[in-house]
């Protein structure tokens, strides 16, 4: 069954959440089982919950805080597709601040996200 436009906009909400809390299984419990998540702008792709599980893992090593917000949402319920606009601030536990603007194209399976494509601008803070 296909996701409503706010069930789309709730679970992307709910996936920033997570990942601003470094809780990588509140990621994952987001997510499509072959869900993939690519980093568009650095050529990066990752396939299957393991392989994003790892990517999180690795990054939460480095990243001592992180927020997402001022979402701004475009959602496509019958196809099944949304597209988020929205800030970005994290600091890594060496003190280094990084500040984006970033663009996430959604792809949904029912109400889990089963695609990921991340614009980022600046330096990609996801390898």
């Amino acid at each position: 069954m296909a996701a409503t436009a706010r069930q789309m906009t709730r679970q992307i909400e709910h996936y920033f959440a997570a990942v601003d809390a470094g809780d990588v299984d509140a990621i994952i419990d987001t997510l499509a089982p072959r869900c993939v998540l690519e980093v568009v702008t650095a050529g990066v792709k990752h396939r299957g919950l393991k392989a994003i599980r790892t990517m999180f893992e690795a990054r939460f090593q480095v990243r001592a805080s992180g927020w997402h917000g001022d979402f701004t949402h475009a959602t496509d319920p019958a196809g099944g597709f949304a597209a988020t606009r929205f800030r970005v601030r994290s600091v890594d536990r060496d003190g280094r601040v990084n500040e984006r603007r970033n663009v996430n194209a959604f792809e949904f399976d029912g109400v889990r996200i089963r695609r990921v494509q991340i614009w980022m601008s600046g330096e990609s803070m996801l390898k």
